[in-house]
């Protein structure tokens, strides 16, 4: 029930990119919630300036960028959840790594 409702919220406050119109209060309350419906807990424009060289690629669209989308670029409107993809594929290749050298010194 917890995770339906966190989806639900993440699928109504992106509801400004669909070219709605929203009360200005609607549209500040959905740019505020966005970062908890998002998960982002951590400081990503840190990580990515130490990481990446990324350009300035600009959007073309106002309700993309009062939603935090500055940019067209992949990684950086993933914001954590692209830390936590590579995480997680780290893990399972470490879990494999473990389960070869488990079954290898059984033998």
């Amino acid at each position: 029930m917890l995770w339906g409702m966190v989806n639900v919220m993440q699928l109504v406050i992106k509801l400004p990119l669909l070219n709605v119109t929203f009360p200005q209060n609607a549209a500040t309350f959905y740019t505020f919630i966005s970062d908890v419906a998002s998960f982002e807990l951590l400081p990503m424009d840190y990580i990515n300036s130490k990481i990446f060289m990324f350009s300035s690629n600009d959007t073309q669209d106002l309700n993309f960028d009062l939603m935090g989308y500055q940019t067209n670029n992949i990684i950086k409107n993933l914001g954590s959840m692209f830390v936590y993809l590579i995480g997680f594929f780290a893990l399972v290749l470490i879990a494999l790594f473990l389960k070869l050298l488990k079954d290898r010194c059984e033998t």
